[in-house]
């Protein structure tokens, strides 16, 4: 399945690509920093872009099967 991911950096955005890939799956991720993604594997495109541009996430899961989004809003305050 291919699948789109948007918040591919947080921890759960990337827990999901490693299961995901893990599992046979083709990972597109939509990050804003190419570099906070730590995962290198043959079955993920990486597209640097901001959620915000709808060109890039049109670009982002153009063709996919899915789309999982895990945007957070940063650390929480305790």
């Amino acid at each position: 399945m291919k699948i789109a991911v948007i918040g591919a950096t947080g921890n759960t955005g990337a827990n999901f690509v490693e299961q995901a890939l893990d599992r046979g799956h083709l990972i597109t991720a939509l990050v804003r920093s190419p570099h906070k993604l730590t995962i290198h594997h043959l079955n993920l495109n990486v597209i640097q872009g901001d959620v915000l541009n709808a060109d890039d996430v049109a670009r982002t899961v153009r063709g996919q099967d899915a789309i999982f989004i895990a945007l957070g809003t940063g650390k929480v305050p305790k």
